[in-house]
Order: C-alpha cells, then structure tokens, then sequence
C-alpha cells in the first residue's frame, strides 16, 4: 500500500477478525468490530518504567488512538501509523506536557519510544545534542559511509514521505517550518523570501558536507528548489549532480496552479487527514504550504546547470502526453548537457516509492 498512497492515507493498524459482525439487516456493524490495540507492529509488550516513558506512552496512546496499557516501548512511531502531520502534532503535544522542545528530526532518528524518551533525558540532563532549526535538515538514515542524497520534497510533503525512496543511500531531506516543524502562525519564518530560504538550505548544505561532489534530488515543487541551490553551488565552484522527479520546472504551459487549492483543504479536514489532527496546526500547515506556492508562483531558473541532470517522469504525472515534449524541452534549455530522461512507473505521488535511484546514481 506505501507504493500507491501518501503516508497519511496507510492503515494505521491491522485487525484480524474470525468472522464480520453483523447488524440485523445483515450488514457489517462497525461499532461492534474490535478497537486496534496496535501489538500487531510492536512485539513483546515492554511496560514504561521511567516518567519520560509514560509520559511518551500517553501521548503515543493519544495521537495514534492506542490503549496505553498495550504500548510497548519497543514500537516505532511510524510503524505504528504515526505519519507527517501526526509527527508535528507529538512534537507540539510533548512541547505543552513536557516544556521540551523536540524537533521532528529528532522524531526521525528516534522513532522508537524508549529511545526518544532516552534522548529527551539526556538533553534535559544538559548532555549536549546537536540540533537544528528553521529550514534546515533532516536525516533520514545514519550511514556516514555514503556521500549524502540532498533531497527537496514536493509542495506541503515532509520527509515522511520520502522513507522508501531512500534506501541504499544516506538521505537528507529539506525542512520548511510550519510543515516539518511546528510554529505559530505570526511567526516570521513563514514570511521569508525565496533568496533567503535558499541562503538557509545552502548553509545547512555545506554544514553536512562541507566539500566534494554534491547530488541533490527534488520532487515535483522541490525540483525548482534544488535547482537554484544546484546553481548557488556551482557559482561557489562545485560539482553539482540533480535529479528532478516528476517536476515540470515552470514550463510556462505545465504551470497552472491553483492558488486556492489550500483555501479549500481545512474544509475537508476530516475527509483528507486523521480527526486526531490539531486544526491550529493544520491551518499553519496550509499557510506554509500555500506560501511554498505563492514564492515560485512564475519561476525561472537563475542560470544554466553544467553538470548532469536526470528528469524523471511518472507515467501518470504531471507532464501529460500533449505537454512531455515540452517540459523536456523547457528543461533542456537550461542545462549545458542533454538532459537525461526517464519514465517511471506511477503517478505524481507513487513514483516517489517505485522510482529506481540505485539506477540513476
């Protein structure tokens, strides 16, 4: 199911039933089925003993709807049905019951309970911990033996999302406050320009890794990022490889955007994302998504790439059939080399989980 739908649309649990309870007209009746308890994903049940623990199960408990006394704390957020927009709500929720400020990439590296609740300990303890903030980055994986895969999600997609496609390498993702990390709604983050966000990725760019040759992969909206920080490197000199994945890079005819698709989304709060979700934090969400759309509303690019460039395109994605031809035209012209283009199955959204980059880097 993670190949054909977003993380938020995944069954957060999986219920095995002899046989299906029936109402009087012999229909299914769903207030009788069984509530998921969630040990399905954890295992041997291991209770909390320290208060950090408890205090993770409760919110655990709370945010993925799960009976605390059946949460062990060997279960992973994620595996558990925890997704995007969950993950910022915890960090908020462990923000007022706590006064401890987690950061979702701390999230990320410690999915497990026990382990998160060992890092909060040791923070709160004054060990030092390196941390990030504003946009910045996220790690995906831990494998220092790799050269580093800078990857820009799509319009509103966190890192969530990018979990299967980064197999096989040290992946890190691009972070947008509002959307990968909780913030008020007047905060000035989510007023930056364009010049200024990209000055803040690039720093955090060059922080990770400092030198040598740089490989930068952007998805749909996120193509556009990384090709302006794939030109910022190249003016400081380096050598810059880019993936661009089902991203249309403003060609002018590809580029119809509707600038009240987030107008609409807090309507359809209930239908599009789990109940459990905080509309406060939801409405910032849209705010710096629709942000994300209004500052490259028009784009075009700084300058001409001289290193490699792949577009790959989804089979059903944004580029349909009367506009390829274009888009890859449009593309090639801002690139010193043929552009390299590949078809992958899927659409916009599931070509992120079944696009092949073992065969592209």
């Amino acid at each position: 199911m993670a190949v054909d739908l977003p993380d938020y649309m995944l069954p957060s649990a999986i219920v095995f039933v002899d046989q299906w309870p029936l109402t009087g007209n012999d229909k299914i009746d769903k207030n009788a089925l069984p509530a998921p308890d969630g040990t399905l994903w954890q295992g041997q049940t291991i209770a909390a003993s320290s208060e950090t623990e408890m205090a993770l199960v409760e919110c655990w408990a709370q945010l993925l709807k799960l009976d605390s006394a059946t949460l062990s704390v060997t279960a992973n957020f994620f595996e558990l049905g925890g997704h995007s927009l969950l993950a910022v709500q915890l960090v908020s929720l462990i923000s007022q019951k706590r006064a401890f400020n987690l950061a979702i990439k701390d999230l990320f590296a410690y999915p497990v309970l026990a382990d998160l609740a060992r890092f909060i300990d040791k923070v709160e303890a004054k060990v030092e911990v390196k941390t990030e903030a504003g946009f910045g980055l996220i790690a995906l994986a831990d494998n220092a033996a790799l050269p580093p895969l800078f990857i820009a999600p799509g319009l509103g997609m966190t890192a969530v999302n990018y979990r299967t496609i980064a197999k096989g390498f040290n992946p890190v993702v691009l972070t947008t406050p509002g959307i990968d990390e909780p913030v008020a709604s007047d905060s000035p983050l989510l007023k930056l320009g364009l010049s200024e966000r990209l000055d803040h990725w690039l720093s955090a760019i060059k922080a990770q890794q400092p030198t040598g040759h740089y490989r930068l992969l952007g998805h749909s909206f996120g193509g556009d990022v990384v090709f302006e920080l794939a030109y910022r490197l190249q003016q400081l000199g380096d050598s810059v490889e880019v993936i661009l994945l089902d991203s249309v890079l403003a060609t002018p005819s590809a580029q119809q955007r509707d600038d009240h698709i987030f107008d609409r989304l807090p309507a359809h709060q209930d239908k599009a994302i789990d109940k459990a979700i905080d509309k406060a934090l939801f409405d910032v969400y849209c705010l710096a998504a629709k942000q994300q759309m209004v500052l490259f509303k028009g784009y075009q690019p700084s300058g001409q790439l001289t290193g490699k460039v792949t577009l790959v395109l989804a089979s059903e994605g944004l580029a349909v059939s009367a506009q390829r031809l274009e888009v890859v035209e449009h593309i090639q012209s801002w690139c010193a080399q043929p552009l390299s283009v590949v078809t992958a199955d899927g659409d916009h959204l599931s070509v992120v989980h079944r696009c092949d980059l073992a065969g592209l880097l």
